[in-house]
């Protein structure tokens, strides 16, 4: 363990040793970390003196041993080395990355954690180096999500192919809903962005040929595409604000409580204490797809 004394923020350097692909002299030979701080007579570290936390090295010879204990002292040239090679060791880890590499973790990121988590600083952290190593791969936390998102609905299937008009529409909300479930957050985001991508245009556009199959144009056309395109997205939607709010089961609290009878209700209170997402979803969608139908122009 490395601790550094005299610290304003009492900063703590814990030691790790982590194998990468450097070169002592930046661009020649190959090692890994242990090669390298021999070499420069360095320690690995992990310190506080940025920002944020940081993996650099310190010189050996910049701090004193106490038992298992490494205390660097509070000097200006300590702190400059472990900045110095922490830039370094950005640049190393910077080439070890590649672009996919990133975009898949940060695909990876919102499976696990949702959409509203992903970021420079939580995928950085995931993948166990500083931000500053993403940037060379993406320009900033904006153009990580856009390269998110294009991977994202690049998973989505399509709506065009062989086989009955009916099984088609029914085989892509089905899977299209399956994937979005994957992605928690990712359906709101879709829901208020579809039009500022040409991916989701590109199902709009599919929705519409469909429509044109059963002779639909114009305004009916734009008014039936939009209900299945919705619908699909604000069913996954509000299944995550179930599943997030704990209300998959709840009971009719309000039921006793009414001023005015609702037998109706009363009658069906064991449908509604259970969120049955998957029959809703598959009755409402034969619904939408029987209006469909009756409005085939002949």
């Amino acid at each position: 363990m490395v601790t550094q004394s005299g610290c304003e923020d009492g900063a703590i350097i814990g030691r790790t040793r982590r194998a990468f692909h450097v070169t002592p002299s930046i661009d020649e030979a190959t090692g890994n970390v242990d090669e390298f701080a021999t070499a420069t007579h360095c320690l690995p570290v992990w310190t506080m003196l940025t920002s944020e936390p940081v993996f650099g090295f310190v010189r050996a010879d910049q701090v004193t041993p106490v038992g298992e204990v490494y205390v660097i002292p509070p000097s200006p040239s300590a702190s400059l080395t472990i900045l110095v090679y922490t830039c370094i060791l950005n640049r190393m880890i910077a080439r070890a990355l590649s672009q996919d590499a990133v975009i898949q973790a940060g695909v990876e990121l919102v499976r696990r954690e949702g959409f509203s988590a992903l970021g420079i600083r939580a995928l950085a952290a995931r993948l166990e180096v500083t931000p500053m190593a993403l940037y060379r791969h993406v320009p900033d936390g904006d153009g990580l999500a856009a390269a998110v998102v294009e991977q994202l609905l690049a998973a989505l299937p399509r709506v065009s192919g062989l086989g009955a008009l009916r099984a088609r529409l029914r085989g892509w909300a089905t899977a299209a809903r399956a994937g979005l479930r994957e992605y928690p957050g990712f359906a709101h985001y879709l829901l208020l962005h579809w039009f500022e991508l040409p991916a989701a245009l590109q199902t709009v556009e599919e929705l519409l040929a469909a429509c044109e199959e059963l002779g639909l144009t114009g305004f009916e056309s734009v008014a039936s595409a939009n209900p299945l395109f919705t619908y699909v997205i604000m069913r996954v939607e509000l299944e995550e604000s179930l599943r997030g709010a704990s209300a998959m089961k709840r009971k009719l609290a309000g039921l006793a409580r009414s001023k005015v009878p609702l037998p109706r209700i009363a009658a069906n209170a064991a449908e509604y204490e259970v969120a049955k997402v998957d029959a809703h979803f598959e009755f409402g969608l034969e619904l939408l797809l029987d209006g469909l139908a009756r409005r085939k122009r002949r």
